[in-house]
């Protein structure tokens, strides 16, 4: 069986510049206020949080920007894991991944099959499949808990960014987020 790995090659965060294959359609690419919230609702649901969850995703939705949330988010889980993964767990990391977004629609756990389909989608660089999975969760009024599924997916693949140290450095990411939306 050929594995995939879901994970670019980490030389993708030492250019500043992101060059995503998106259409105006689907969603603008993320910027400095889109990481600054993202790192806020990692953080957030790393404490269990849900008043600042809610706090972050609303602030989302009113700049018009949940679905360049989402991608936020993926973008900055990418930067750890590319960071603390070797290519091995990678590997192992696709197949969990693969696994889980091949279940079946389930009502009970067709949030987290999504979550996994997004997860995998953005891995591959597969915009369609990920916008229509968000599209999908949206249409069936599943958005939030899609994205709760999808933190909650993640929290299972970096448990480390639970620890103290792990939420220091989503303080400096949020911290250096701010300060490039200062420039924009």
């Amino acid at each position: 069986m050929k594995r995939r790995v879901i994970f670019p090659d980490p030389n993708i965060w030492t250019h500043k510049e992101r060059n995503y294959p998106m259409t105006e359609s689907y969603a603008d690419t993320p910027n400095a206020a889109d990481g600054r919230r993202a790192a806020a609702l990692i953080t957030h649901h790393r404490r269990g949080d849900r008043t600042g969850m809610y706090e972050i995703v609303n602030s989302a939705v009113d700049h018009g920007r949940p679905t360049e949330l989402v991608l936020a988010v993926m973008d900055l889980y990418r930067r750890a894991i590319v960071e603390l993964r070797t290519d091995h767990g990678l590997e192992l990391l696709a197949a969990y991944v693969g696994q889980l977004s091949t279940a079946t629609d389930d009502p009970d756990t067709i949030d987290i099959t999504r979550a996994a389909i997004i997860l995998d989608a953005h891995g591959r660089g597969d915009f369609v499949t990920l916008s229509a999975t968000l599209s999908s969760a949206s249409t069936n009024k599943r958005g939030s808990e899609t994205l709760l599924a999808l933190l909650d997916l993640y929290a299972v693949v970096l448990p480390e960014l639970t620890s103290d140290i792990g939420i220091g450095w989503l303080d400096r990411c949020a911290t250096t987020f701010f300060e490039e939306e200062a420039t924009e």
